[in-house]
C-alpha cells in the first residue's frame, strides 16, 4: 500500500462511502485557506464561491446524515 492512500482509506473505513467522500473536499478548503493565511496568495472570487459551495455541501450531507440516524 502506498503511503499517500492511508488516511483516505481510514477514513473510506468510517462509514458509507456517500456519507465519508464528500469530507475529503474539505482538503481543498483549507489548502486554500492555508495559503491565504501564511503564504500570502490571493484567493479569486471563484475560489471563494467554490469553497462556499464545498463548505455547504458538507454541512448538508453532515446534518443530513445526522437527521437519518435519529430517526
Amino acid at each position: 500500500m502506498r503511503q499517500g492512500t492511508v488516511l483516505p482509506d481510514i477514513r473510506l473505513s468510517a462509514g458509507p462511502a456517500s456519507e465519508v467522500s464528500i469530507y475529503q473536499y474539505s482538503g481543498v478548503v483549507f489548502t486554500a485557506v492555508f495559503s491565504y493565511a501564511f503564504l500570502g496568495e490571493t484567493l479569486s472570487k471563484s475560489s471563494i464561491i467554490g469553497g462556499i459551495v464545498i463548505l455547504g455541501a458538507i454541512f448538508w450531507v453532515f446534518e443530513n446524515t445526522r437527521k437519518e440516524k435519529n430517526t
